[in-house]
């Protein structure tokens, strides 16, 4: 990991207390798990890490274990490995993403702010004019569209457990699936237009194919490994 990615600014980490240290090195790890500069089956060590971010070992650990419990890394004897996602676990994901998901679209049809529909309408379509848009923008819309569905939902075991199951899906890289880049922008539009017209119905059924097919796609890819 290179120096020169670190924050630039951690000398107001040091002054904080170490539960928000523990949240920022959990936030910095995680980036470097979704940028793809830490690959499954890489080791995580305290030290290196603690290194790069410039903080003390001690909120690095309490990253790490919180990551374990969130089972995005795991223990191998006395080390901790970047979890690999086998398709076992990616079809369990997704089908219960599927009823929790389709559940805060019900929901969601009923409360969603149109302001928060329209500007993720008009965010859609920008990103959609792109010849090449970047990943990372692209899951910050795809983000924050799921984002907007659960909190509507307005129940927040559904905002935590959507949450945390999308981490795993995250986990597998939009750039391997190109295909899906304009159907899963046209499928967003779909699920807005439906929140936005207050129809449930359209709304579980926008939803329901949005992740039938997302896991499709991913399970595809991961059958040609």
């Amino acid at each position: 990991m290179a120096k020169d990615n670190a924050v630039t600014e951690p000398e107001t980490w040091k002054g904080g207390a170490r539960e928000n240290l523990a949240t920022i090195a959990h936030s910095r790890i995680l980036d470097l798990i979704l940028s793809r500069r830490l690959k499954a089956r890489d080791v995580l060590q305290e030290r290196p890490l603690a290194e790069w971010l410039d903080m003390s070992r001690t909120p690095v650990r309490e990253a790490l274990n919180r990551l374990e419990a969130e089972g995005v890394i795991q223990r191998q004897g006395k080390a901790l490995i970047l979890h690999e996602i086998t398709i076992k676990e990616m079809m369990e994901v997704f089908a219960v993403r599927e009823q929790l998901e389709v559940l805060a679209a019900r929901l969601a049809a009923e409360r969603a702010a149109i302001s928060e529909i329209e500007q993720l309408e008009r965010s859609v379509r920008d990103l959609m004019k792109q010849k090449s848009p970047p990943s990372n923008e692209h899951w910050s819309i795809d983000d924050s569209l799921h984002a907007l569905v659960s909190r509507a939902s307005d129940n927040q075991i559904l905002v935590r457990y959507i949450s945390d199951l999308r981490l795993r899906t995250r986990m597998f890289d939009i750039e391997r699936l190109p295909d899906r880049f304009l159907p899963g922008c046209q499928e967003h539009l779909a699920i807005l237009e439906a929140l936005k017209a207050r129809d449930s119905e359209a709304a579980v059924s926008a939803m329901q194919t949005h992740i039938q097919n997302s896991r499709q796609a991913i399970l595809t890819k991961l059958s040609e490994y």
